[in-house]
């Protein structure tokens, strides 16, 4: 009945927060343009613009303020003003206000369901703000504090990347980082790392009870010092690092683990696990859906249950060995209870963290570790940081050519993946088996594991036959340019109006990309034959227009793209049979209501990416 109850108060809780339900929630607001008033609720991001996140407490309507509730996400251009803005910041805006949308690019990140998860279902162009009310204090003192440890590490780290592998890893300033660092820490399993998260709280908490530890007393009022000062210090480094969310589920916690542990409490850890959930579920029910919630506290279960028994396969006397190899337990055991949601969402296995696993883990506990010294140690003696920090360089060096070394040595290797729920759950049955076998001994556990693992393989060997064979048209929605890949036996032809390798395409069409195993552009495919505008893809002829120049016979296609305004409309119709017809999204608004009203009249059907969203067949 206990459990009945709070799967009940659980749903009440949640349906309460449905925005359908609240007449003053923004999602009511049907204009394009807002002036409101709302507190800044999270650390600025700065890219090519500073991007916040903006709870609103009321909006002008007719010459007063309304309440209105709700959050936005908003972008402001780049100035020293916007760039000190912190948590609890009030402040006035005028805007360009319009709803998240989500991606109709396949397999591609869904830009709405992210955000409507964390309660925002707007974005804002912020085109002017000012202070209503500037928050002074403890997140103010913070940021400016964090400035500074900031220019200390750039004094210290005097390299580009060594810089920006510190400042994500110490002190979760990641603005720093570039592509080509990025893809080698995710191509090696390395990533984590460089994103401030439960790990890196758990390293925090350990190098704490490290250090308290020494003091061997059980004394009551000693007990309750060390409790209160991990605590604290823990939340410290949580609000110090950005304060975002996967930080502050950490901290609560390992809050909870670290009472658990100094108490010696009989309660399981499992418990202690759950009543930390149970808080932040209870604070926002929403987070359940969150990737990071998710991974956060798999990842603490992975090495609570797993950590112990990788531990017992190696054995070292050295009692340095021996301590490497246990933190090096806790990153393997992270990554072996995550990677099946890590697979899930990101189609990535990067068969490598078998390898960084045996020293990413340490390495980020020694220069975290190093960092924390760096600091405290400036304030006193700026001769023994220079020492110290040139000790904090040779890490991040150390670590960044491994990363590097095993990025070069795997390049090739990499495997893309897409499992659904089922495949989801297909997976984490396989762990528990083959853990059942390794405890128990079971030979019934070990031939259900080997077949899993057959199926598993025989359903992506068949799997990449399939793609292997299968072509493929995807007309991208992309604003009002113009992205169309096709596909066939791992060749691609790519027809676009924008820089190639730039990020809006990747961000467009990587996923699909990888889906068919078409990484790389071919400038003269094989198996995609090119004659004038038609395009023959296996058996399926493709007409991509893109200039006004028709031909003067007829041709019969399977699908006709229009993507150029000039084209002759009529002429189009009556020179191409087709199947199927798809305005592109690059035609200008007054070029595709003409050709609609000629469409209508004839009686033909037709594809508009800008309104329809992307067009994608199979064949």
């Amino acid at each position: 009945m206990i459990s009945v109850s709070f799967v009940f108060l659980g749903y009440v809780l949640s349906s309460g927060l449905n925005p359908d339900q609240n007449p003053d929630h923004l999602i009511h607001y049907n204009g394009d343009q807002i002036t409101a008033i709302g507190t800044v609720c999270s650390s600025p991001s700065i890219k090519n613009k500073v991007q916040v996140q903006i709870k609103l407490t009321s909006r002008k309507e007719q010459e007063r303020f309304t309440k209105t509730v709700g959050k936005v996400l908003a972008f402001l251009p780049i100035n020293s003003k916007s760039a000190e803005l912190v948590n609890g910041d009030k402040i006035l805006f005028r805007g360009k206000l319009t709803p998240t949308q989500s991606s109709t690019n396949p397999y591609s990140f869904d830009f709405k369901k992210f955000y409507s998860n964390k309660g925002v279902y707007h974005q804002a162009q912020i085109e002017s703000w000012e202070y209503l009310a500037k928050n002074n204090g403890l997140y103010r003192k913070i940021a400016n504090q964090r400035k500074v440890l900031l220019n200390i590490l750039a004094t210290h780290l005097p390299t580009e990347n060594e810089y920006a592998v510190g400042a994500a890893l110490c002190l979760g300033s990641k603005e720093a980082l570039n592509d080509e660092l990025k893809n080698e820490y995710a191509s090696t399993g390395a990533m984590h790392v460089l994103a401030i998260s439960g790990l890196h709280v758990g390293i925090i908490n350990v190098f704490l009870f490290t250090i308290f530890s020494l003091f061997k007393t059980r004394d009551k009022v000693w007990l309750f010092v060390k409790i209160v000062a991990t605590i604290s210090l823990l939340w410290f480094y949580a609000l110090f690092t950005g304060g975002s969310p996967s930080v502050l589920r950490a901290a609560l916690m390992f809050s909870f683990v670290t009472v658990a542990i100094y108490l010696k409490s009989y309660v399981t850890i499992y418990n202690t696990l759950s009543a930390a959930a149970m808080c932040m579920l209870i604070y926002d029910p929403n987070l359940i859906f969150d990737v990071g919630f998710q991974l956060s506290y798999t990842a603490v279960l992975g090495i609570v249950y797993f950590q112990p028994r990788i531990y017992e396969w190696l054995y070292f006397e050295n009692r340095a060995l021996d301590y490497i190899w246990k933190i090096s337990a806790v990153g393997i055991a992270a990554q072996l209870a995550t990677f099946p949601i890590g697979l899930y969402y990101f189609h990535h296995l990067p068969f490598l963290f078998v390898l960084t696993g045996f020293f990413v883990v340490p390495l980020a506990y020694l220069i975290i570790s190093t960092c924390m010294i760096l600091f405290a140690v400036q304030a006193v003696s700026t001769g023994l940081a220079y020492w110290i920090g040139k000790v904090l360089y040779g890490l991040i060096w150390f670590n960044n050519s491994l990363i590097h070394f095993i990025s070069e040595l795997g390049k090739g290797l990499e495997q893309y993946f897409f499992i659904g729920l089922l495949g989801l759950f297909i997976l984490y049955l396989s762990i528990f088996i083959w853990d059942r076998y390794f405890k128990l001994g079971e030979l019934k556990s070990l031939f259900i594991g080997l077949a899993i693992l057959l199926l598993l393989s025989a359903s992506g060997t068949i799997q990449n036959i399939i793609q292997k064979d299968t072509g493929f048209l995807c007309i991208y929605q992309i604003g009002n340019e113009r992205l169309i890949d096709l596909g066939i036996a791992s060749e691609r032809a790519t027809i676009t109006s924008l820089i190639p390798d730039s990020k809006k395409v990747k961000y467009a069409s990587e996923n699909l990309r990888k889906f068919h195993g078409v990484f790389d552009f071919a400038k003269q495919p094989k198996h995609i034959q090119s004659k004038a505008q038609v395009k023959l893809v296996g058996d399926k002829r493709v007409a991509v227009l893109t200039d006004d120049s028709l031909p003067d016979k007829e041709v019969d296609v399977d699908y006709l793209v229009l993507s150029d305004n000039y084209i002759d409309i009529q002429k189009a119709l009556s020179v191409f049979d087709f199947e199927q017809l798809i305005i592109d999204g690059n035609i200008s608004n007054a070029t595709k209501n003409v050709w609609i009203d000629e469409l209508v009249d004839q009686n033909i059907a037709f594809h508009d990416v800008k309104k329809d969203g992307a067009f994608y067949r199979v064949f």
